[in-house]
């Protein structure tokens, strides 16, 4: 799981951007990092292998122009910094990020033949690499090469809203024919102003006041003082911007995602593991919760599981503290994040 955040306003969006992701990349990132902003009618980014200080540290990200932006936190699964969010399309129009898995969809496209399709009209891939036992990827090119599962939507979202001469309709039905558990922003070059949203199933919180729109998997990472929080409705796609959103639903036929929420269940289990006193992450906790779902639909555990910490951290039950770690492909330090009982 991976961490995202958007946001269109008044104030640079990187200096914005940076502030949110370092409030929530320890609960599911911190070893790839990126950001993307618009300004003058050009996408600007940067992203590395590492955590939000390394990409202060080692890019211009903080400088990047524009009001706004979107950026990403990728947990350490493998791959090297062409692997970080977001990806940039063939047509340099749009960025891309995402946060999830194939998950249930996993059977719903033929990604190997969108991949091919692509390949045949000399997309280049930025992510191709030979792949190793540090990570694994069944999309092959025709070389061999693996490539990112989300640079392959990128590409392919690309595709469609040329081929649709429209930015929205283009973008959500080019989600239904490479559907995946995951929530994503972009950044599009002919919708000034606006930053695309797509969710199936994976959190995308939205948070407003006046003149800013924020964008984030959690309510964790926005300011105070947000007039207005909501999430964004599952299965559906919207183009947002200041002045308010257009949504389109993202009908995948055969597709259910789970609407039944087991909320008192999975509040009385979190609530008792983190009473243990040992620290739990989010990816402790929605591995506790997972089998309270049903079996036959993407289930919504990771937005419940955030919901959840939120009501217990704003309630003075429970605390957070960031405990560095290293992950299983590289030995540095990064944030993680983890839940204890108050007063720890």
């Amino acid at each position: 799981m991976c961490n995202i955040a958007g946001y269109i306003g008044n104030l640079p969006a990187a200096g914005v951007l940076l502030e949110m992701m370092e409030k929530q990349e320890g609960f599911a990132g911190g070893y790839y990092s990126g950001i993307a902003t618009f300004h003058d009618g050009k996408i600007h980014h940067a992203k590395v292998q590492g955590d939000f200080a390394c990409l202060r540290r080692e890019t211009d990200a903080e400088k990047l122009p524009g009001v706004v932006g979107i950026a990403h936190s990728r947990p350490d699964l493998g791959g090297d910094s062409r692997w970080a969010h977001p990806f940039i399309s063939y047509d340099g129009k749009m960025a891309l990020l995402a946060n999830g898995h194939l998950g249930y969809y996993e059977s719903f496209a033929d990604r190997q033949a969108l991949l091919n399709g692509l390949a045949a009209r000399g997309v280049e891939f930025q992510t191709r690499a030979e792949i190793t036992d540090d990570y694994t990827q069944p999309l092959r090119l025709p070389g061999g090469q693996g490539v990112h599962d989300t640079e392959l939507m990128c590409h392919h979202l690309a595709a469609c809203i040329e081929r649709e001469g429209d930015v929205l309709s283009g973008f959500a039905n080019g989600l239904v024919s490479n559907p995946a558990e995951i929530a994503g922003l972009a950044l599009h070059v002919d919708a000034p102003g606006a930053i695309l949203a797509a969710r199936f199933n994976q959190p995308l919180i939205c948070g407003r006041k006046k003149g800013e729109v924020y964008l984030a998997s959690t309510c964790l990472a926005f300011p105070e003082k947000l007039v207005l929080t909501n999430p964004q409705p599952t299965s559906s796609a919207a183009k947002i911007c200041l002045q308010g959103a257009e949504t389109l639903p993202l009908l995948v036929e055969g597709a259910i995602v789970a609407y039944y929420e087991p909320f008192a269940q999975s509040h009385a289990l979190i609530y008792q593991e983190i009473m243990s006193g040992n620290g739990k992450t989010v990816q402790d906790l929605k591995n506790l919760t997972k089998d309270l779902w049903p079996a036959d639909a993407s289930p919504q555990k990771d937005l419940l599981v955030y919901r959840i910490v939120e009501k217990l951290l704003a309630d003075g039950e429970i605390c957070c503290k960031n405990v560095p770690a290293s992950g299983k492909n590289s030995p540095d330090l990064r944030p993680c994040f983890r839940f204890y009982p108050a007063g720890n």
